[in-house]
């Protein structure tokens, strides 16, 4: 509600993130939908604040290789080092066009006691206005806090 665009919740499995629930805002023009789907970590910044955390899931992602899905996703494996760097300094990732063109998003990690990641709050929305003029580290940093309250049992 907060950043007007769409918010879901996914979970780890495997080398992929299977996205479990979306709310979408009542807009004009619309995102897709991923409920139910698996999308490879590397692509995304859900799979990337796992990746961030996990560096021996790491190596399997990048020896068992990083498909393009889109021109910026990152397919170098130094670049992806590079990237969940910065993301564990500042406790979110963002993707711009990286999975899918027209398609920005962020996410953080949902913690459970011991401070393991297992799941991801994500928002994206149309690049066209997402972020737009918004801060998009102030945008992040809402996303983390957000994350950070969520408990999953």
């Amino acid at each position: 509600r907060l950043t007007g665009e769409a918010a879901g919740l996914s979970i780890p499995d495997g080398s992929e993130m299977l996205y479990l629930d979306q709310l979408t805002p009542d807009s004009e023009l619309q995102v897709r939908d991923w409920t139910g789907h698996r999308i490879p970590m590397h692509a995304v910044p859900s799979g990337h604040v796992v990746l961030a955390n996990e560096p021996e899931l790491l190596d399997q992602v990048i020896a068992a290789s990083l498909p393009r899905f889109a021109a910026h996703t990152l397919t170098d494996p130094d670049a992806l080092r590079q990237r969940l760097e910065l993301v564990r300094t500042q406790q979110y990732a963002w993707a711009f066009e990286e999975f899918a063109d027209g398609l920005n998003s962020v996410a953080a990690a949902v913690r459970n006691d011991a401070g393991k990641v297992i799941a991801a709050l994500h928002v994206y929305g149309p690049a066209s206005r997402f972020p737009g003029d918004r801060n998009a580290d102030e945008l992040g940093e809402l996303v983390r806090g957000t994350a950070d309250k969520i408990r999953i049992d």
